[in-house]
């Protein structure tokens, strides 16, 4: 799939990292007939699985994505359990799907087909040590590949390299505003019932402080991906030690209780969810994309969908008139900023309460949401992926909502 005899010395574009995201963009960028060149560290794309792989059904309606869909779709969502701290069960249900449950090594390999398909030239095993810009524009990045090193310039760097981007300190970045430590394993249940069209959520501080666990349906009739994310990594580690036996998990599967060995590992994965993208995302004619630039969702640490939208919006505007130097790139970031960058932006406003909330305060509030009115409107127009405009039409639904937790109406508010 790659060039064995080493890149050429020169590229309209080099992308870095191989993931959804940067395979996403050589697709784009090759298609529109730019000569493109992919590079990524590992030697097997998509290995080891990074997320929980619970993606928006919108995702497949971005350009060049509806063929991918059936190719690594393992459940359809259309709702979810979420469990307060005592045990308060919200249930969501709606009548369409609502988000797709993926074979994640599956999508990332099918992108990076895509790319290859498009005319991208891909570089893996391949490590990038630096990344600087020219005096007379574009830029430069050096790289090995096992005893070869090769410097390689370009019109256009596009860091797509993850939560610890060679790009974003190569070339002097800010970093993202925030980064969560978190695990997901991939289970098989050997008793109860794994529900195959909706997934579980797990609130509560001594399960997931400042954030929350999930469990997600995956493969056959009794694959699970659970996880959680948390404040720190002692807090992670202390919810794992506990979330197999939480009678919330066994309630999930029909259960009365679930213990270890009830329970089949099949791998775990530990990382970091960087949140919060810095105030300038590109430097003359390097730019990020995706994790590297913090674009996961604060409210849920999902970052394919922001990064494939950052990616469609970029492909956009590099496809209308082409890369213009000292432009394009201001292009890109005024219309990211104005469109789904201002959901992210929101979304921190969101995560600085949700970080700081007691297992009372969380009790309340999924309380208070389980009501006719309110559960009609969030499945009805509930989004994984817009959960701010969400939270706008409840305050507006039921103003009342801003009083349940006083402390932090300054923030609320702001969301108005």
């Amino acid at each position: 799939m790659g060039d064995q005899k080493g890149p050429r010395h020169h590229y309209d574009i080099i992308i870095v990292g191989g993931g959804p995201i940067g395979s996403y963009m050589a697709h784009r960028s090759a298609d529109s007939g730019y000569d493109v060149l992919l590079i990524d560290r590992k030697n097997e794309i998509g290995r080891p699985m990074q997320c929980a792989g619970l993606v928006n059904i919108g995702l497949f309606s971005l350009p060049g994505m509806e063929g991918i869909k059936d190719k690594v779709k393992l459940k359809e969502i259309y709702g979810a359990d979420i469990y307060s701290p005592s045990g308060k069960m919200l249930p969501l249900r709606g009548k369409e799907v609502k988000a797709l449950s993926i074979d994640r090594s599956a999508f990332d390999l099918e992108l990076l087909r895509s790319a290859a398909r498009s005319g991208s030239e891909i570089m893996i095993g391949t490590e990038v040590i630096s990344a600087s810009l020219l005096s007379k524009g574009g830029g430069k990045v050096e790289i090995v590949r096992g005893k070869d090193r090769y410097t390689i310039m370009s019109d256009l760097i596009i860091g797509c390299d993850g939560p610890s981007s060679t790009i974003r300190r190569t070339m002097g970045f800010d970093i993202p505003q925030d980064t969560i430590p978190g695990v997901n394993m991939e289970i098989e249940i050997k008793c109860g019932t794994v529900p195959q069209e909706r997934v579980g959520v797990l609130t509560g501080n001594d399960t997931a402080k400042g954030f929350f666990a999930w469990i997600v349906p995956s493969f056959g009739r009794s694959g699970l991906r659970i996880g959680l994310s948390a404040r720190t990594g002692n807090d992670v580690k202390k919810g794992m030690e506990k979330l197999i036996g939480d009678p919330r998990l066994a309630s999930f599967l029909s259960l009365d209780r679930l213990d270890g060995e009830d329970v089949g590992l099949i791998s775990s994965v530990y990382g970091g969810v960087p949140m919060g993208p810095p105030s300038k995302l590109f430097k003359g004619d390097c730019i990020l994309i995706g994790d590297s630039a913090g674009m996961a969702k604060p409210t849920s640490g999902g970052g394919i969908f922001p990064g494939m939208r950052a990616v469609d919006t970029l492909s956009m505007t590099l496809g209308d008139l082409g890369y213009r130097p000292g432009r394009t790139l201001k292009e890109f970031s005024a219309t990211w900023k104005k469109g789904y960058g201002k959901e992210l932006t929101k979304g921190m406003v969101l995560r600085k309460i949700i970080r700081e909330l007691s297992d009372e305060d969380i009790d309340k509030a999924i309380g208070a949401l389980n009501d006719r009115k309110k559960l009609r409107l969030i499945n009805e127009t509930g989004d994984i992926d817009q959960p701010v405009s969400l939270a706008v039409k409840l305050l507006k639904m039921d103003p009342s909502l801003l009083m349940l937790i006083p402390r932090y109406l300054p923030h609320l508010k702001g969301l108005l």
